[in-house]
């Protein structure tokens, strides 16, 4: 099928304004997880869930699993079926509401 210049063009403009539309969703989205509070997780520690379960110890991701999750608490090279968690201690990001597996505190073990 054959378009026409107007249509081409009209086309291109509908792609950017996708794409736009695409950009403005994503700043949107990480502006939420940004103003959600977390906290600071640390390699070997154990945390508390919103629910009162203890996870960990924690370790991190490989950087080539996930740009979105930073850490897990699966046995090294079980990453497949883990839990996940952001920098901030969050268990999904998708959520911009608080999840039963947010991590909310270090415990201290001994």
């Amino acid at each position: 099928m054959e378009y026409t210049t107007e249509q081409k063009q009209r086309l291109e403009e509908a792609l950017e304004l996708i794409s736009l539309g695409e950009q403005i969703l994503e700043d949107i989205h990480n502006e939420m997880i940004e103003a959600r509070e977390g906290i600071t997780i640390h390699e070997g520690k154990c945390y508390l869930t919103r629910d009162g379960r203890i996870r960990g110890p924690m370790r991190p991701l490989p950087a080539s699993f996930s740009n979105r999750y930073a850490w897990t608490d699966s046995a090294e090279g079980d990453v497949i079926y883990g839990n996940f968690w952001t920098e901030q201690g969050f268990y999904t990001i998708e959520c911009h509401e608080p999840h039963h597996l947010d991590l909310i505190s270090e415990v201290k073990t001994p």
